[in-house]
């Protein structure tokens, strides 16, 4: 394994910050001889450590990741963390999480030198939330209806109007991440996540419909695993490592929802407020979202060059999208080709 003093320089302060994350936590337990020699290996994630990483949690109670020789840092995210592909790219953290694919696509177009190894969400998770007295089940709902958006979506949301067949007619709202608009009437819908928003809205007595991006012609990959690329090429063992672990974790939260969501309220994220029921209910919103017909063959964070290509790249350019990278620059499926060995689990 080859590492370069600036990196080992990095990976040194990702240890350091996480030694502190977890001292917050409640959690920090003195390392061991054995795991003080392990390399670190750091991740950017792409929001706040609640159960969205249910899979990784998972993988550290377990113990996954040290079975696979290396210590797993966790950068968290949120929504005042700049773009985590950039984080990634300038050498900040070697891998790292990324929510929407079309901004993932931006930063490559824009030179980020980061390779796309896997997705956690084999469909996005995002969705607009309406109220049932005023429901938006499809497109043609959405037409003239107030939409609230961060400012990032709105393209995501004229695309949805394109690849219908329709010209974009709606009023775009810019909010952030509170269902509170919704609620108070400022919008007729929200773009949200639907494993977890609106949960928000169930706690408060709301009713309300939820329509997929998926359902309404938006179908592309959601929490992008990538790697920077100088990274890769001099430890890709420890890269395949972190994705075995990793795919182990996912694995096993399956058989169980509640345990990731009691790690996320106790542990990662015991300073975050988090509800253990909802945790739960998250959850289990976002299971099924982890497997796809490819996951199925070929075992979960799977992601196929060639549906990008054929099945994603023109929602981008619906989006109104130019000069899209060669997907064969940037994507590598060799890595969990090497993890899964031509099986499609790992601990079944």
């Amino acid at each position: 394994m080859k590492t370069s003093s600036h990196r080992d320089r990095r990976l040194a302060w990702a240890g350091a910050t996480m030694v502190g994350m977890l001292t917050i936590a409640g959690c920090a337990a003195e390392p061991s001889t054995e795991e003080e020699s392990l390399p670190v290996v750091a991740t950017q994630l792409n929001w706040v450590t609640n159960v969205e990483f249910a899979g990784m949690w998972i993988a550290e109670s377990e113990g996954y990741y040290a079975e696979e020789g290396i210590v797993a840092e966790w950068l968290p995210g949120g929504p005042n963390v700049s773009n985590t592909v950039q984080i990634v790219a300038s050498g900040d953290a070697p891998i790292g999480l990324d929510t929407n694919f079309t901004s993932f696509i931006d930063a490559v177009s824009e030179g980020a030198d980061v390779v796309l190894v896997g997705a956690v969400y084999q469909e996005s998770p995002l969705a607009i939330l309406s109220l049932s007295e005023n429901p938006i089940n499809s497109v043609e709902d959405m037409i003239g209806k107030r939409i609230g958006s961060p400012q990032a979506q709105q393209r995501e949301l004229d695309a949805i109007f394109t690849i219908n067949g329709l010209e974009p007619d709606y009023e775009f709202v810019p909010i952030g991440y509170d269902v509170q608009a919704l609620v108070n009437g400022d919008v007729d819908g929200i773009t949200a996540f639907a494993t977890n928003q609106g949960l928000i809205l169930e706690e408060q007595g709301v009713d309300y419909t939820s329509v997929s991006w998926q359902d309404l012609g938006l179908d592309v990959y959601s929490n992008m695993i990538f790697v920077d690329r100088t990274y890769l090429e001099e430890n890709r063992d420890l890269v395949v490592a972190w994705l075995r672990a990793t795919v182990k974790g996912w694995e096993k939260n399956a058989d169980d929802p509640e345990v990731a969501a009691q790690l996320a309220v106790d542990v990662w994220g015991a300073d975050l407020g988090l509800s253990l029921s909802q945790q739960i209910k998250e959850n289990i919103n976002q299971i099924p979202m982890t497997t796809s017909d490819l996951t199925a063959e070929s075992g979960l964070l799977r992601i196929s060059a060639e549906d990008i290509e054929q099945k994603m790249y023109p929602i981008l350019r619906a989006a109104g999208m130019t000069d899209l990278p060669d997907v064969a620059t940037y994507v590598d499926e060799s890595l969990l080709d090497e993890v899964f060995g031509g099986s499609a689990t790992l601990l079944r």
